[in-house]
């Protein structure tokens, strides 16, 4: 499905991904849901796949560095969280039946959207990777320095 001409500055996408996209962007066309769940890692893996090709060099380097930074501190930040919450269970089960968890679903839930969290966390680590293989591969065909 593949309508433009490949920017010969980018190199091609992987056949899974090539794949993935052309399903993703064929749904669309059929006004039906994109191959998956519809999350925030999917979402961000189509947009890359798609955008990389027409970014800049520059608008590359800003991604490189700003979604690594990001998933840097949003790691930080949940390893803060879920040891807070581990002291809250710590917590509820020395008090029985008094504290923060008190519902049957409660404790289920926050575990549920940590994971979702992570899972988020995975798709900005993997815009930082696929960014800076693209810098680095512009960089090898003009011949430059590809750090």
């Amino acid at each position: 499905m593949n309508a433009r001409a490949p920017n010969p500055n980018v190199p091609p996408l992987s056949p899974e991904m090539d794949a993935f996209v052309d399903d993703a962007l064929h749904s669309a066309l059929a006004h039906a849901a994109p191959p998956g769940p519809f999350d925030l890692a999917t979402l961000t893996r189509l947009l890359m796949a798609r955008a990389l090709p027409a970014l800049s060099e520059s608008e590359l380097q800003w991604i490189a560095g700003q979604s690594g930074e990001l998933a840097r501190r949003m790691a930080n930040e949940s390893a803060t969280v879920m040891e807070a919450v581990g002291c809250l269970l710590a917590g509820d089960n020395a008090k029985h039946g008094m504290g923060n968890f008190r519902g049957q679903n409660d404790a289920p839930a926050l575990a549920l959207h940590a994971a979702a969290m992570f899972t988020e966390l995975e798709a900005l680590i993997n815009v930082d990777i696929d960014a800076c293989f693209a810098l680095r591969e512009r960089r090898k065909t003009r011949g430059g320095d590809p750090r």
